[in-house]
């Protein structure tokens, strides 16, 4: 199997203009498709540019955050990389948004992931292949490493907007797993036997032997 972002044409089924998936998670999307069919129901994958709402090739990865206003991407947030498209495992999903959330089990397909309302991930044994490297004949290794830096620093600072609203809404709630941090937080700065005063200091007394 190829690695991620780098899937040949034979590994590769389309089931929308433009867009494709992973051979075997094509072939469970086209059966969902049908089966939402039957119920009345049409199921569609977002008609990106680039067929990007399915697999997405690095180059096509790269371009999105290049050119993010293509995508309709919020300004400034980066999509990650490597992507879970780039595994040809995950569909953004457009129409039968609630049909996909009622029979996901059926597909074995978690929808919609946290943060994230419109992609769905096929769940699999075996992965398109794991890390991105990004080759380029023209640079040499210490420019490649300075690349691989950034990319990484982008992606750990990569938020899109809905993965940025739920958790101003639970802030604003005061409930849910956020809020939950934010009382360990809390105990761990007040705390004067087992918190971060305990932490900080053992860690200063250290750095001064």
């Amino acid at each position: 199997m190829s690695k991620n972002g780098h899937l040949t044409a034979a590994e590769l089924t389309y089931v929308q203009f433009g867009i494709t998936l992973r051979n075997d998670i094509a072939a469970r999307y086209l059966r969902m498709v049908a089966d939402a069919a039957r119920d009345g129901v049409r199921v569609s994958i977002v008609s990106s540019h680039l067929g990007a709402g399915g697999y997405r090739s690095e180059s096509v990865q790269l371009d999105m955050r290049a050119r993010p206003s293509l995508y309709d991407i919020t300004p400034g947030i980066l999509p990650g990389l490597p992507s879970e498209h780039g595994d040809g495992t995950c569909a953004d999903i457009a129409t039968g948004l609630a049909w996909v959330k009622e029979h996901q089990d059926e597909y074995a397909v978690s929808f919609p992931v946290a943060g994230d309302p419109n992609h769905a991930r096929f769940t699999t044994t075996t992965t398109a292949g794991t890390g991105t490297e990004i080759e380029d004949d023209d640079m040499n290794e210490d420019d490649r490493e300075l690349l691989r830096r950034a990319v990484k620093a982008s992606e750990e600072n990569a938020f899109t907007l809905g993965q940025i609203k739920p958790i101003v809404d639970e802030l604003h709630s005061g409930k849910g797993p956020v809020h939950a941090k934010l009382d360990v937080i809390s105990w761990a700065l007040s705390d004067k036997t087992a918190g971060l005063r305990t932490i900080v200091s053992g860690l200063i007394a250290k750095l001064g032997k």
